[in-house]
Formats: structure tokens, C-alpha cells, sequence
């Protein structure tokens, strides 16, 4: 696409992020220079991808709010949420762009349909009716606790890599390229739980001696309890989803 139509179809997505108060102003920035380089260097279908995976996260966080009562949109992602979950799609199609070499082209919609799986599986997953197992010991846990999986989040996680992944196939009659995102998304997603049970940062606050990811709970900060001190949440997504692009890169080549 040309480098004036990017812009325009990315403002109206900035100034729809920025009326629901989704992005922090520096996060609306850094995505809405992604969406241009998405649009520019890949297609209208690239774009129209990511729009999926916006306002699918826009959606599955309203259903999760409503869920717990809590107040909606309370905290906008902020520019290291943007970068962990967009960054690797928009390698790709830069590598596309440069190279001509389809398999990147490909890689960008396994890196999009990864983030949305994750996304459901969380947003989602917080509304199922019984708690979380940890997908590492099996064991009843706390909703929202990364490593803790639901069959709704799970399932959940599945629609989201089918719905990319149709999206694709509706547009490219490709069936291994069908394959690749739809197998290599959800594997990816599922992988962040793993990560996020093995690896992520966990606190233990003080007050009511809750495992938590946040630094301040209670009113007072946290302590540390297990994990790598370096793999936050965002942290987790960004390898996840280099997973699932080398696993798809692997699975072409294989198929």
C-alpha cells in the first residue's frame, strides 16, 4: 500500500484507541507508527489483521472487566506491551518487503494470530466459572495468575488462531500456510503459559500474602518469590511469540 493511504487508514485506528483510552499517549504513538510500517510494507489484509487483534482486545478485556467489576480500560497498555506483542509481525513483513520471499509474509500472520490467542486465552479464561489449573502441576490456582490455564481460555485461545488463520485462507488458498498459523499460533500461545508458570516474576505481598505479578498490592510493595527477575509478563509474550514464528518458519520448510 501506498504510504499516504497507511497513514490515513492508521489514524482513524489511533483515534479510535486514543477516544476508548486503550494506549498510554507514548504506547498510541509506537503502535500507530506500526500500523503505518504494517500497512506500507505489507497489504490491506495485513492491516485488516491487525484491526482483528485490536479491537479483539479491546473486546475480550471489556468481557473480563465486566467479569470481575472492575472498572473498564483502568490500565491502557503502555509502549512495552505494544513492542512485545507487534514487534516480531512487523519484522517480518519488513523482511518481506526487502526480500520478496513469501515465507515472511506468512510469519507476519502467525505473529498476529499468536497475540490474539494469548489475549483471548487471558481475557477470556478470567470468565470461566471455576478456577484456573497450573498447567505445570495441574493444581487449582488463582484467575489471572500467569502459568494458571481454563478449558474456556483455552478453547478460547483456539478460536482466536482459527479466526486468523481463516482470515488467511480466505484471501491465499494455501493450506500449509493455513496450518502453519493455525498449529503454530495456539502452540505459542500455549508455550506462554509454560513460560509464564516456569520463568515469569512472581511477588508475594506482605499484607494478605497473595502470589501475585504486581510490584504494589495492598497499598504496599512486594516481595520477591519466585521466577527470573527480568521475565515480566511482557517479557514472556515477545518470546512466545518468536516461538511460534520460528516453529511456523520450521514447519514450512519441513512441509
Amino acid at each position: 500500500m501506498n504510504l499516504f493511504f497507511s497513514i490515513f487508514c492508521s489514524f482513524f485506528l489511533a483515534f479510535f484507541a486514543y477516544v476508548k483510552r486503550a494506549l498510554t499517549i507514548p504506547a498510541l504513538l509506537v503502535a500507530f507508527l506500526f500500523s503505518v510500517g504494517i500497512c506500507y510494507y505489507g497489504n490491506f489484509l495485513c492491516f485488516f489483521v491487525l484491526c482483528v487483534v485490536f479491537f479483539g482486545t479491546v473486546i475480550t478485556k471489556r468481557l473480563k472487566y465486566a467479569h470481575l467489576h472492575q472498572k473498564r480500560f483502568s490500565n491502557p497498555k503502555r509502549v512495552v506491551q505494544i513492542l512485545a506483542n507487534v514487534s516480531v509481525g512487523f519484522i517480518c513483513l519488513v523482511f518481506y518487503h526487502f526480500s520478496s520471499q513469501g515465507i515472511w509474509y506468512l510469519l507476519y500472520f502467525v505473529s498476529m494470530a499468536e497475540a490474539l490467542s494469548d489475549t483471548f486465552a487471558s481475557n477470556i479464561g478470567c470468565c470461566s466459572s471455576k478456577d484456573p489449573i497450573n498447567i505445570l502441576t495441574w493444581q487449582r490456582g488463582m484467575t489471572g495468575l500467569s502459568g494458571n490455564v481454563s478449558f474456556l481460555g483455552i478453547g478460547a485461545s483456539f478460536l482466536a488462531a482459527s479466526l486468523i488463520s481463516f482470515l488467511f485462507l480466505l484471501f491465499h488458498f494455501d493450506l500449509i500456510g493455513f496450518m502453519a498459523i493455525l498449529l503454530c499460533s495456539f502452540i505459542g500461545a500455549i508455550l506462554d503459559s509454560y513460560f509464564g508458570a516456569l520463568f515469569q516474576v512472581k511477588y508475594l505481598c506482605p499484607h494478605c500474602h497473595m502470589v501475585t505479578e504486581a510490584t504494589i498490592h495492598c497499598g504496599e510493595k512486594t516481595k520477591y518469590y519466585r521466577g527470573l527477575s527480568l521475565m515480566d509478563n511482557n517479557a514472556v509474550n515477545f518470546i512466545s511469540n518468536l516461538c511460534s514464528v520460528v516453529l511456523a518458519f520450521l514447519f514450512v520448510l519441513l512441509f
